[in-house]
């Protein structure tokens, strides 16, 4: 009875993902219609080759590289700043509320800041902009000092006995006994890179420096989709090949996800 609640459910939750993945290989709008196609009808990939042709395959290039580096660079952030505020030190505590303070803020309430500051070193057009505000995570940065605080003190103790400096203790010890958590941070700043349409937008506007979010979306709009056969059908195609890295990222770290479940 549970796992046929479980199926039911979801297959409601990928009802929308069915019908966009049929919807981009139609040739006429055929989920508009009433009653609609649920099922596959004249087949063709012309709404990728149309995406493809526009120039889609730099678009990916551009994600893949700024989701990639702020995978890279926030992970290693967050597990370094944790393991640096785990031990008290004097001004940890008021540091712990910084940390807090940021990350209640608004994420809107710093855009023009953040604009401002890469137009004063002349990187407010250059995709490297897009990964800077994704390279701190302050709930990922408490998460990872609490990880790292449940460990025994003797076990830190006994590696410094050992002769070990704490860039040891982090790289050799904890990092591969911290791998699970280190890919759900990787994971969920890979994720906020790849869907981070608000900032990206504003800061990459040449189509050449594009994302993948920005610019499907950018060549979604009516005055480039008139003469599209089937425009519908096109934001369904350019949905799919946005939400693809998502997933193939997701299925990356799927098993870390088991083995922090286990552990």
């Amino acid at each position: 009875m549970r796992k046929a609640a479980v199926l039911f459910v979801a297959g409601i939750l990928m009802l929308p993902v069915y019908f966009m993945v049929i919807g981009s290989f139609q040739e006429e709008v055929g989920l508009a219609k009433m009653p609609p196609n649920l099922l596959p009808r004249g087949s063709t990939v012309q709404n990728y080759e149309i995406l493809f042709r526009g120039g889609i395959g730099q678009w990916f290039g551009n994600t893949v590289g700024i989701a990639g580096l702020v995978m890279i660079l926030a992970t290693f952030l967050v597990m370094t700043s944790g393991y640096a505020l785990m031990r008290p030190f004097r001004g940890s505590g008021s540091c712990t509320w910084l940390i807090l303070l940021c990350a209640v803020m608004p994420a809107s309430v710093l855009l023009i800041p953040r604009f401002v500051l890469l137009r004063i070193v002349g990187l407010q057009a250059a995709r490297v902009s897009a990964v800077f505000p994704l390279l701190v995570n302050p709930v990922a940065i408490l998460a990872a000092r609490t990880w790292f605080r449940q460990l025994p003190a003797a076990f830190y103790e006994e590696a410094r006995l050992n002769g070990m400096g704490e860039w040891q203790i982090l790289w050799t010890i904890l990092f591969p006994l911290a791998k699970p958590i280190i890919a759900v941070t990787a994971l969920f700043q890979g994720m906020a890179a790849l869907g981070d349409y608000l900032w990206q937008s504003i800061i990459l506007r040449e189509e050449r420096t594009m994302t993948l979010l920005v610019g499907t979306i950018w060549r979604s709009t009516s005055a480039y989709i008139d003469w599209v056969p089937n425009p519908l059908g096109l934001q369904q195609a350019a949905a799919v090949i946005a939400a693809a890295p998502m997933v193939l990222i997701f299925l990356f770290a799927a098993r870390w996800f088991v083995q922090m479940r286990i552990a």
